[in-house]
C-alpha cells in the first residue's frame, strides 16, 4: 500500500507547488 501513496492522500508534487504558489499570491 505505500507503492504510490501521492494520489491516495490527494496531494502530488505538482498540487504542493499550485498550493505554496495560491498562498504566496494571497499573501502577498
Amino acid at each position: 500500500m505505500e507503492t504510490e501513496p501521492n494520489e491516495a492522500r490527494g496531494f502530488t508534487l505538482i498540487e504542493v507547488i499550485v498550493v505554496v504558489a495560491v498562498i504566496a499570491i494571497v499573501a502577498s
